[in-house]
C-alpha cells in the first residue's frame, strides 16, 4: 500500500501527543494547500451533488444533514438548578420575565438572541481551529 503526503506527515508510533497534534496541524495544512492547488472544495462539490437531480435523494438528504450544523448550531441540553437546597429557580426581576413569556415577539428575540451567541461561539472555535 502506498503512503500518501498525509500519512507521512501523521504518521508516527510511539510519537508523543503534542509531536501528534503539531503533526495533525502540519496534515490540515498540507491538505489545505493541495486543495488550493488543484482548485478542490468539497463543500463546494457537496452542495453541486445535493442540487444536481441525478443525484439519488437518499445521498442528497445524507449531504443536507452533512452541511446544516455548519449553518444551524445543535442545540444542547442545558440544566439549571436552584439554589442549593434544590429551591425553585429564582429570576433577579420576576416582572421582566413574565412580560418575556408574555410576548411571543420577545419569546423570539430572546431565542434569536440564544441562536446567534452560541453562532459567535461556534465561529470562535471555528476561528481557533482555522489557526492550527
Amino acid at each position: 500500500m502506498a503512503i500518501n503526503a498525509v500519512d507521512r506527515i501523521v504518521g508516527g508510533i510511539g510519537v508523543s501527543a503534542t509531536e501528534q497534534e503539531r503533526r495533525q496541524r502540519g496534515a490540515k495544512h498540507a491538505v489545505r494547500e493541495l486543495m488550493q492547488k488543484f482548485g478542490f472544495d468539497p463543500v463546494e462539490n457537496l452542495i453541486q451533488a445535493a442540487q444536481n437531480p441525478s443525484t439519488p435523494l437518499d445521498m442528497r438528504i445524507d449531504i443536507s444533514k452533512t452541511l446544516a450544523p455548519f449553518l444551524y448550531p445543535k442545540l444542547n441540553a442545558v440544566t439549571i438548578q436552584g439554589d442549593e437546597d434544590g429551591g425553585p429557580v429564582r429570576f433577579r426581576d420576576e416582572r421582566l420575565l413574565q412580560r418575556i413569556l408574555s410576548d411571543p415577539e420577545a419569546v423570539a428575540a430572546a431565542q434569536k438572541l440564544g441562536i446567534l451567541s452560541s453562532d459567535a461561539e461556534d465561529e470562535k472555535n471555528v476561528d481557533e481551529s482555522m489557526e492550527d
